[in-house]
C-alpha cells in the first residue's frame, strides 16, 4: 500500500495543516428521504435500512475506529410547525441509527440529513 506523508496541505495560496483535514471533517454525510427511502446525497454511506416509520439506520462503508463518533442531524418539517425533532448516534463501528420525529411522534420526512464526525478504523 501507498502511503503520502505530509504535514501540510496547500492549493497553492491556501494552506492547511494535515491535521485539520483528519481530525476536523465529517468522515460520513447523508441526505436522506425517508417517504421514497432514497439517498440523495452520501459521503461514505452504503446503504440506508428503513426499520419502522421514522427509523432507519445509515450503514457506512468505512468503519469508524469506535461508538464515540458525533452526529448532527437535521430535517424538515412535513406536517406542522411544532414538534420537529431527530435523534442519532454511532450506534456501531459501522452504522448510524437515527429517528425522525414530528409533534412527538415517530414519521418519515423527506429531508433527513447526518453528518458524522469520528475517528475511521
Amino acid at each position: 500500500m501507498s502511503q503520502i506523508i505530509a504535514t501540510t496541505l496547500s492549493n497553492g495560496s491556501v494552506s492547511v495543516p494535515t491535521a485539520t483535514v483528519v481530525n476536523g471533517s465529517a468522515k460520513a454525510w447523508l441526505y436522506y428521504n425517508g417517504v421514497s427511502n432514497t439517498i440523495v446525497g452520501s459521503l461514505n454511506t452504503t446503504s440506508v435500512t428503513d426499520n419502522a416509520t421514522g427509523e432507519f439506520t445509515q450503514n457506512i462503508t468505512n468503519a469508524f475506529a469506535d461508538t464515540n463518533g458525533a452526529v448532527t442531524t437535521g430535517k424538515t418539517n412535513e406536517v406542522s410547525n411544532a414538534g420537529n425533532a431527530m435523534s442519532a448516534r454511532v450506534a456501531t463501528a459501522s452504522t448510524v441509527g437515527i429517528a425522525a420525529y414530528e409533534d412527538g411522534t415517530k414519521r418519515d420526512s423527506s429531508h433527513n440529513y447526518t453528518m458524522v464526525m469520528g475517528d475511521l478504523a
